[in-house]
């Protein structure tokens, strides 16, 4: 019997951690050098609004805001807040920023990474707490083109 899907030719071990409903797209992070700026441009060229005034992410040395453009799906705007941010080396590479990562939410994000491990994925960042709260990890599924990949829990219940 073939790896392969009939119809699509993914490799079955791929498509059985792509299952529908236990990945879904959360947002879309981009790079960019002023944030303000950005923002501003994305807006008024997509008839979006704010969802999320910019805010300092201490941990992760950047600044951030978030545009829904869906229910449920947000772009991500990152800004460098020093040398340090992991993403400074990425602006330094792409002076005019553009597309860092993308995000999937899941249940379960332990298991989640076990699951792309298996796959032979390649992670950068083990679970940390990320916005709202919730844990955030980044890796490098074994899937080309490369495109780093942030896994996002649900944001915690507050009692």
């Amino acid at each position: 019997m073939s790896d392969r899907l009939p119809v699509t030719g993914v490799p079955a071990s791929v498509a059985s951690l792509a299952m529908p409903g236990r990945f879904r797209l959360h947002h879309v992070g981009i790079v960019v050098r002023h944030l303000e700026p950005v923002l501003a441009a994305y807006f008024s060229a997509f008839e979006t609004s704010y969802t999320s005034i910019p805010f300092d992410d201490g941990a992760q040395h950047v600044r951030v805001a978030f545009a829904c453009v869906a229910p449920g799906v947000f772009l991500e705007f990152v800004q460098p807040v020093g040398d340090c941010s992991p993403v400074a080396g990425f602006l330094a590479r792409n002076p005019t920023g553009g597309l860092h990562h993308l995000a999937f939410e899941v249940a379960d994000i332990e298991t989640a990474i076990q699951e792309f491990l298996r796959a032979r994925a390649t992670v950068v960042c083990h679970p940390v707490r990320g916005f709202e709260g919730r844990r955030v990890a980044f890796l490098f599924p074994k899937i080309e083109p490369r495109i780093l990949i942030e896994l996002v829990e649900p944001a915690p219940v507050v009692t």
